[in-house]
């Protein structure tokens, strides 16, 4: 197949596959429905994500399309406004909690077991990176003005990470009590972050740090 089919191909079905897991009562992601989806033979996308068997097939669409997810996070996060010390890292945190809000089922894709171990697969690894780059960035800007202590900028990132990751999963998962809907998610999002710049500000001379 040349090149360019092949990629329109490839493109055709991750959105397909984008389709159903933005329908919150749509179908599990297969090779089948997709394939009728784009109006294809159930055979045409093991043209471009492989077979089974090589680790391809279902495994690389889920693959691809967890990739485009890290890639949609990260233009949310890219256009959130730019602002002072801390309030980027709040930006951040009402982004992240909107993104999962909007596209819970591709949340769970993107974040759970289907594709853990698959990141080599479909630029998985690279559009992972391109968020926890963006976040490491945040940090560094809150570094440079003293809403936050100096320290390991990407350790801090990844703090960040699993504390947005962990509000965005309670979220979903209805944890929260959320009386208030969609406010009262991101209000808590940017108290949590509140909390983790406090545990990371700079202490002051015979300040006793935070509890641990």
């Amino acid at each position: 197949m040349p090149v360019d089919a092949a990629d329109r191909l490839r493109a055709a079905c991750v959105e397909a596959a984008l389709e159903i897991l933005d329908d919150p009562h749509g179908p599990d992601v297969d090779i089948r429905e997709v394939a009728r989806r784009i109006g294809k033979s159930r055979t045409a996308p093991y043209l471009c994500f492989g077979k089974e068997r090589e680790g391809g097939g279902r495994a690389g669409l889920l693959a691809a399309a967890a990739a485009r997810g890290f890639d949609m996070l990260a233009v949310r996060l890219e256009q959130q406004v730019e602002g002072g010390s801390s309030s980027v890292l709040h930006q951040a945190a009402s982004s992240w909690v909107a993104f999962a809000r909007d596209h819970p089922r591709l949340y769970r894709l993107m974040f759970g077991s289907e594709v853990a171990g698959r990141m080599h697969l479909e630029g998985l690894t690279a559009a992972r990176w391109r968020v926890q780059t963006i976040l490491q960035g945040d940090v560094k800007a809150a570094q440079a003005t003293g809403a936050i202590g100096p320290g390991r900028s990407l350790e801090q990132a990844m703090m960040v990470w699993a504390m947005l990751h962990g509000v965005a999963t309670l979220t979903l998962d209805g944890q929260l009590d959320l009386v208030d809907g969609r406010d009262r998610a991101s209000g808590f999002a940017d108290r949590a972050i509140a909390l983790t710049l406090t545990a990371l500000r700079p202490q002051a001379d015979g300040e006793a740090p935070p509890p641990s």
